[in-house]
């Protein structure tokens, strides 16, 4: 990919603010060791699906930031997720940290967020985890765990255009997708 003034001016500043404010959002919560989930990506999946409900970023998702998975962890032991945001790019960070833990190879598990057009349009941005597992190409998100299973893709070059277009279905969120960005991991590993 060239070089996109969208991406380059907007969303790499924006993202960059994002991990910062995530950072700054986490320093004073509790944390406690992620469990180890034996299974895959499936029981990963499961995992999540079943343990962390979905809760919006503060006001609606104008405040958004990434939760730490450890954090997290932590409010569901103590009882307390009801205070604890929980939306997508929470889902995909627990996912890409318990991917990690589990022997993932680190370099092929990602944070992706899916962009449209246009992107002032901040309700319609949605982060998924992608993985390399077994010569293809798998998605943990908010939609994966409530569907109780990992959606797979063929790991090819057409990969990205393929998700990009699964969830802009509009059986799924019915809007076109224009931009699958790659963000980093806030926290320590």
């Amino acid at each position: 990919m060239g070089f996109d003034p969208v991406i380059e001016w907007v969303i790499k500043p924006y993202m960059a603010a994002k991990r910062t404010r995530s950072i700054d959002f986490c320093k004073g919560l509790n944390r406690s060791l992620l469990p180890r989930i034996a299974g895959g990506p499936e029981a990963i999946n499961k995992y999540i699906g079943e343990n962390f409900p979905y809760h919006s970023d503060p006001w609606g998702g104008l405040y958004d930031v990434y939760v730490d998975p450890r954090c997290l962890h932590w409010a569901k032991e103590n009882n307390c997720l009801p205070w604890y945001p929980n939306d997508c790019d929470d889902y995909a960070c627990m996912a890409y940290q318990l991917l990690i833990e589990s022997g993932h190879d680190s370099t092929k598990v990602h944070l992706n967020n899916l962009l449209i057009s246009n992107i002032w349009d901040i309700p319609k941005n949605h982060v998924i985890c992608t993985f390399e597992h077994n010569d293809q190409i798998g998605v943990i998100d908010t939609c994966t765990a409530s569907w109780g299973m990992v959606k797979w893709f063929e790991n090819n070059t057409y990969a990205p255009a393929s998700i990009k277009e699964f969830y802009g279905h509009r059986d799924v969120y019915n809007v076109q997708y224009a931009y699958l960005y790659e963000d980093q991991y806030p926290f320590n590993k």
